[in-house]
C-alpha cells in the first residue's frame, strides 16, 4: 500500500492466494492486508489523532482481508518502519469524509497512491472463482501474525454469538468490542452494510477514472466475521502491468457517514472471456424507486465528500447508500458488467 500518514484501529484482509492489503478506518474503515498486493505500502507517520491497539481499519484485519503468507512486496505487513517486522501492527488511515476528489482518490491526501508493490506482486483474482481475505482490526488478529494464536471468527480476536446484536431501537450504539470502539459500524449483521471489489484495466493508478473503475464483485452483509469470500465474475485478462483495483465500503447509518476506498495492485488468473469491461455509469440511490437503479457497470460511491461526489440520497438521518440492492448492487458477481 502507499504511504498513509495516519494511524487507526483498521481492519486486515490477507489474500487467500498471493497478495497482501491493509485497509482501516477510525470509526467505520478498514485496512485491508492482501497477501503481497499493496497499491499502497504505508510509511506511516502518527498523526494526531492516532493510535493503536493491541490486537485492527477496519477491524483487526488487514477491515480488508485472506488466509496465506505475506509476499515480499507487503510493506505495511510489519507496520510502518520496512526495518521491524511488527506482528501486532495497528496501522490505519481514517476515512474518508468531507474531503476533494483529488485528495480521497486513493486515499492521495494520506500519500497512499504514491508508493505502488513492487513489480510482478498482486492481488490474484481467479476469473469465474473466488478469493478469500481476512478482515480484522490489526494484523495480530489475523493468520499473518503469531501463527494465528490469537485469531477467533471475528476481526476482534474476541468471541462474540453469532446473532450477537445491539439494536433496541432508535438511539441504540453500534456493536462495540471490549475496548469500546466501533469499527463495524453496525449493530448486527443484517444491518451490515456489504463491501465491494472494483477493477481497471489500467496499469497506472493515474489513469484510474471513475469511469473505467468497475465494481465487479459484492459481498452482502460484510464486514463482518474474519473470513471474508468474494466471487469474480468472467473477468478478461489483465494488460501486461496489470489491474488496479480497489476494496470498498460505506457503512450503513452506524457512525459517521463516511466512505472507504483501499487501492491494489491485481491480476486475473485463468481468464477466457475477451469481452471487454464497460464503462461505468454513476449508481443511483433506487431504495424507493427500482426502476430508478442503474443496470451493468457501475462506479465505486462517491458520497459526502466536499467534491467529486456522484450519488444523492433522501436528506433523513440514517439513510446512506450502498453496495447493495439499494444502489442496483446484488451480492456476488457481477455479470452484466460487459461490452
Amino acid at each position: 500500500m502507499m504511504g498513509c500518514r495516519s494511524i487507526r484501529i483498521h481492519l486486515c484482509i490477507s489474500h487467500y492466494l498471493s497478495s497482501s492489503l491493509a485497509l482501516s478506518h477510525f470509526l467505520l474503515f478498514f485496512v485491508l492486508f492482501l497477501e503481497g498486493a499493496f497499491l499502497l505500502f504505508s510509511r506511516l507517520i502518527v498523526s494526531h489523532h492516532a493510535f493503536f491497539r493491541p490486537p485492527h481499519h477496519n477491524f483487526d484485519i488487514p477491515r480488508l482481508r485472506p488466509h496465506g503468507s505475506l509476499g515480499k512486496g507487503d510493506v505495511l505487513r510489519g507496520g510502518p518502519d520496512p526495518a521491524v517486522d511488527n506482528q501486532n501492527t495497528n496501522t490505519a488511515v481514517d476515512p474518508l469524509y468531507g474531503l476533494n476528489k483529488e485528495d480521497w482518490w486513493f486515499q492521495h491526501e494520506r500519500g497512499c497512491d504514491a508508493v505502488p508493490p513492487p513489480p510482478g506482486e498482486f492481488l490474484f483474482l481467479p476469473a469465474n472463482g473466488n478469493f478469500t481475505v481476512e478482515l480484522a482490526h490489526n494484523r495480530a488478529k489475523t493468520t499473518l501474525s503469531y501463527d494465528g494464536r490469537f485469531t477467533t471468527a471475528w476481526p476482534d480476536g474476541e468471541n462474540h454469538p453469532d446473532d450477537w446484536n445491539s439494536w433496541e431501537g432508535p438511539g441504540s450504539p453500534c456493536l462495540k468490542t471490549s475496548g469500546g470502539d466501533g469499527p463495524l459500524h453496525t449493530y448486527n449483521e443484517t444491518n451490515a452494510a456489504g463491501t465491494a471489489w472494483a477493477i481497471s484495466y489500467e496499469s497506472d493508478i493515474k489513469k484510474v477514472s471513475m469511469e473505467n473503475l468497475v465494481v465487479f464483485s459484492v459481498l452482502k452483509h460484510t464486514p463482518w466475521k474474519r473470513l471474508a469470500t468474494y466471487r469474480v465474475p468472467n473477468l478478461p485478462k489483465c494488460p501486461e502491468g496489470g489491474c488496479t483495483c480497489a476494496w470498498l465500503w460505506v457503512p450503513e447509518g452506524c457512525g459517521q457517514p463516511n466512505m472507504y476506498m483501499q487501492g491494489f495492485k491485481c491480476n486475473v488468473t485463468g481468464a477466457t472471456n475477451t469481452r471487454r469491461v464497460a464503462k461505468a455509469n454513476a449508481p443511483v440511490y433506487c431504495a424507493d424507486d427500482k426502476s430508478k437503479c442503474v443496470p451493468g457497470a457501475k462506479q465505486m460511491i462517491a458520497w459526502n465528500q466536499a467534491t467529486g461526489n456522484n450519488i444523492v440520497t433522501p436528506d433523513v438521518w440514517g439513510v446512506a447508500p450502498g453496495y447493495n440492492e439499494k444502489c442496483g448492487w446484488t451480492d456476488g458477481p457481477q455479470r452484466d458488467i460487459f461490452e
